[in-house]
C-alpha cells in the first residue's frame, strides 16, 4: 500500500468505508476498522465507524473490528475489553495516539506502559515524524 498516498479528511464512517474499498480495489482481503477510525475530536461516537461498516455489505473485503486497547494495571499488560474482564476506571489507563504524538512532539516520553522508551527514541530520531518532510 506505500504507493499509495492518501490524504485523512477525518470523516469518519464514510472514510473508514472509502478506506475499505480502495483496499480491497487494491487486492487486500481484510480491513481493521478501529475505535473513531478517521474521526476527529468527540463529533463521531467512539464505533460509529465500525457499526456503519458492519451494517454494509462491501463485498470481497471482511471488515475486521478493533476494540479499543488500553493498559489494564490489573493485567499488567495492554489490553482490549475481548481480552480483558477488569472492570472499573482505576484498574484502566488509557491513551490515544493524539495523546502520544504531543507528547513525543513535546519531547516528552510517553508512560512507559503505553511505549517502550526504544520505540520512542526510534520516532523521535525522525525530528519531526508527523509533519512530513522531514522524514
Amino acid at each position: 500500500m506505500s504507493p499509495l498516498h492518501y490524504e485523512m479528511m477525518y470523516a469518519g464512517p464514510r472514510e473508514a468505508t472509502l478506506h475499505a474499498i480502495i483496499r480491497r480495489n487494491f487486492g487486500c482481503t481484510h480491513f481493521i476498522v478501529g475505535r473513531d477510525h478517521a474521526g476527529v475530536g468527540n463529533y463521531y461516537g467512539p464505533y460509529e465507524a465500525i457499526e456503519a461498516m458492519e451494517a454494509l455489505d462491501l463485498g470481497g473485503i471482511e471488515i475486521i473490528r478493533a476494540s479499543e486497547v488500553f493498559y489494564c494495571r490489573a493485567c499488567g499488560s495492554l489490553v482490549t475489553e475481548m481480552d480483558c474482564g477488569h472492570g472499573g476506571e482505576d484498574k484502566r489507563q488509557r491513551f490515544s495516539g493524539t495523546m502520544i504524538r504531543n507528547s513525543i512532539e513535546r519531547g516528552s516520553v510517553p508512560d512507559e506502559n503505553i511505549m517502550r522508551r526504544e520505540v520512542y527514541e526510534a520516532v523521535a530520531s525522525y525530528g519531526n515524524p508527523f509533519r512530513g518532510g522531514d522524514v
